[in-house]
C-alpha cells in the first residue's frame, strides 16, 4: 500500500503535468493577439475548411499605400487611415490631430493642432512597437467576450471572390487579397459600420507629405507638450 507522502507526491505531479499539457484558453482581456492564439481560441469551433480559411486572412499581406476607411456609428463618423509600408518606415496618422513617422532611425510624433513634434531615437525607445499601424483586422473581442464565453453562430465561409467572417455579434468582409473591404458590429453596446473607400498604392507620396509637414512645426522635448494628458 502506498504511503500519503507517496500518494501526495504523484498528485502534485499529476496536476503539473496537467497544467503543462491543457492547451491556454485566449482571453478578450488580453491584449492583440497573435494569428496562431486567435486560430487556437476559435479552434473548437470551427472545422478544418473553416480554419484555412480563417488562417489565410490573417496570414494576408496588405500591398503598400493607404488604405482609407469610412466608419459610422449613430452620430458619428470619421475616416481610418491604414497605411501599409513598402519597408521598415512607419506611418501612422488619426485623421484629425497626431501623425507617427518612423525613418528606421528616429521617430517624429507631432500634433498638427499644436504645431510642434519630438524627435526621438529609436535606439533610446526600448518598448517602441515595429508594429504600429500594422494592427489585426480582426477583433477577437467580436468573438470571444469579457468572461471567455463564445458569441454563438460563428460562420467561416467563402462567397465567391470574397471571404466573410461573422456571428451574431460582427461581420467581416474580405476581398480575393485578403483586404478588409467592410465591417459590422458593435462597438460601446452601439452599431457601426466601417469600409474600405479608397486604396492608393503610392505610400511614399504620403510619407514625403506628412514628414514635410512635421519638420515645418516647432520641435520640442517634452511629448507631454504635443499630446498633453
Amino acid at each position: 500500500m502506498k504511503s500519503k507522502k507517496s500518494i501526495g507526491i504523484i498528485l502534485i505531479i499529476f496536476i503539473v503535468a496537467s497544467i503543462i499539457f491543457i492547451p491556454r484558453i485566449y482571453q478578450a482581456n488580453d491584449g492583440v493577439p497573435t494569428n496562431k492564439e486567435f486560430v487556437e481560441a476559435l479552434d473548437k469551433y470551427i472545422d478544418k475548411d473553416q480554419k484555412d480559411i480563417l488562417e489565410e486572412v490573417l496570414d494576408a499581406k496588405y500591398k503598400p499605400g493607404l488604405y482609407l476607411y469610412e466608419f459610422s456609428q449613430e452620430d458619428l463618423n470619421f475616416k481610418i487611415y491604414k497605411f501599409i509600408s513598402p519597408d521598415n518606415r512607419i506611418l501612422t496618422y488619426d485623421g484629425s490631430d497626431i501623425i507617427t513617422i518612423t525613418d528606421g532611425k528616429y521617430n517624429y510624433f507631432a500634433s498638427q493642432v499644436r504645431k510642434n513634434y519630438i524627435k526621438r531615437d529609436l535606439k533610446d525607445l526600448k518598448d517602441f512597437n515595429r508594429n504600429i499601424g500594422v494592427d489585426n483586422d480582426l477583433s477577437i473581442s467580436q468573438f470571444i467576450d469579457p468572461h471567455n464565453e463564445f458569441y454563438p453562430d460563428l460562420d467561416i465561409r467563402k462567397d465567391g471572390d470574397y471571404t466573410i467572417i461573422e456571428n451574431e455579434r460582427c461581420f467581416y468582409k474580405f476581398d480575393k487579397n485578403g483586404v478588409l473591404v467592410e465591417a459590422r458590429g458593435l462597438s460601446g453596446g452601439e452599431d457601426y459600420t466601417q469600409r474600405l473607400v479608397q486604396y492608393d498604392e503610392d505610400f511614399d507620396k504620403y510619407y514625403d507629405k506628412y514628414l514635410e509637414e512635421i519638420l515645418s512645426y516647432e520641435e520640442v522635448n517634452d511629448i507631454g507638450e504635443v499630446s498633453p494628458k
